[in-house]
């Protein structure tokens, strides 16, 4: 028996009324009449076409709309050693200050701090701190080096849709 009028606002203020509750009504007429922007839900991207993807905090896995790949989606910090296969995700890497890292990272953002030894392929943002080294490859979209940072090797920044981990340059 609800009805949809022309706004938002008139529709929770009928949701109040009819609902009779007051602290409902208040507190979504509250959220509707603010000025601020409604919390953004944690970005990934696909790493073989680039697709971001908006998702649920906690979702361990993701599948792309675009090109249909499944993949992780949980944010992934390094410490220590780490050595063997190459580190996939389509969330967030984050490479410790102590860390020294021997594989190949792929990820939509990744951040070094501490030292890697192989290929970065960040399908949107690569940053290095002021402490953060690299002997390797890096390719991504946007390249952040702060003061300090090291880079032993190539830098590749891909602006178009030719894309990352597809060989079809």
């Amino acid at each position: 028996r609800r009805r949809l009028r022309g706004s938002a606002l008139e529709y929770a203020r009928d949701v109040g009324q009819e609902d009779r509750s007051p602290l409902f009504a208040g507190s979504v007429m509250s959220a509707l009449q603010s000025n601020t922007r409604p919390a953004q839900r944690p970005r990934r991207c696909c790493v073989y076409c680039g697709h971001l993807v908006y998702t649920a905090p906690r979702v361990p896995r993701i599948r792309c709309p675009r090109c249909y790949t499944n993949m992780s989606a949980q944010d992934i910090v390094l410490e220590g050693e780490v050595t063997g296969e190459p580190v996939v995700t389509a969330a967030k890497i984050i490479v410790a200050a102590e860390a020294r890292v021997a594989v190949d990272l792929i990820a939509c953002d990744v951040t070094i701090i501490g030292r890697v030894m192989g290929n970065v392929v960040a399908s949107q943002i690569c940053h290095f701190s002021s402490t953060g080294k690299l002997a390797g490859t890096v390719l991504c979209r946007c390249l952040e080096m702060e003061d300090g940072a090291m880079l032993d090797g190539m830098a590749e920044v891909v602006r178009d849709e030719r894309w990352l981990l597809n060989d079809e340059r």
